[in-house]
């Protein structure tokens, strides 16, 4: 309650017609070269982070093999079609499973 009070009196008397930013002490000139510095190092982070995104999609080996884990053929009953033991978007297990009939 105190800080408060203090802050609501004190505060419109110290910073009367005051603006309260960050640029706020600078001349036009300092603020213009501040922004441009600041643009540039935008654009140099973009195109080190877009280079880097790049390099993570390009160099990555997305193949994650795991097929044939032991885990993975568990089966409370076999399934419903005429390879029981095939899942249904496999493929490769389709195509062997024919084979072998």
């Amino acid at each position: 309650m105190f800080m408060n009070n203090f802050a609501r009196r004190t505060g419109s008397a110290v910073f009367k017609n005051r603006r309260m930013m960050s640029a706020g002490h600078q001349s036009e000139a300092e603020v213009e070269k501040e922004m441009a510095k600041w643009y540039k190092m935008t654009i140099v982070m973009v195109g080190l982070s877009s280079l880097l995104a790049v390099y993570n999609i390009v160099a990555h080996d997305h193949e994650h093999v795991r097929h044939g884990l032991p885990y993975q053929k568990i089966r409370s009953k076999p399934f419903p079609w005429s390879c029981p033991d095939c899942p249904l978007f496999d493929g490769d297990c389709w195509k062997e499973c024919r084979e072998n009939k």
